[in-house]
């Protein structure tokens, strides 16, 4: 075989061999997001719900209004501004919205699956019925 040959050859299998690297990449980025949007979403729900029940419910309510905004001023100097008084409230709205957790894990889970069967099926962004298996 000619130099040529073999260069074009190399090249070609090169190519392929970058492709199906950058698919791997690209698969384990989304399943990566997948799993750290899951992971948030329960965080934020047992912060909502931490501060419904321990903070806003009952007696303290009153009590509970003025921690909110110093809770999220602290929390906000040490996370950043994903826990402004704003987005804590919205927590304990997620929280009084489904009050039980396995509820918000089931719809994770759900979330988590579609997101996954997506990157195998084009037809998941319109319908996958194996999501819920």
């Amino acid at each position: 075989m000619t130099r040529r040959k073999i260069s074009t050859l190399s090249l070609d299998y090169s190519q392929e061999l970058l492709g199906d690297i950058r698919a791997l990449i690209e698969s384990a980025r989304q399943r990566a997001t997948a799993m750290v949007n899951s992971e948030l979403t329960l965080l934020f729900w047992r912060i909502g719900r931490r501060i419904h029940t321990e903070v806003l419910a009952g007696e303290r309510a009153g009590y509970g209004e003025q921690m909110v905004p110093a809770v999220a001023a602290q929390l906000t100097r040490d996370y950043g501004g994903g826990f402004a008084e704003k987005s804590l409230r919205r927590m304990v709205q997620f929280a009084a919205t489904f009050p039980e957790e396995p509820i918000v894990a089931t719809i994770e889970l759900v979330t988590l699956r579609f997101a996954l069967a997506a990157q195998r099926s084009p037809a998941a962004g319109i319908l996958c019925p194996d999501v819920l298996r």
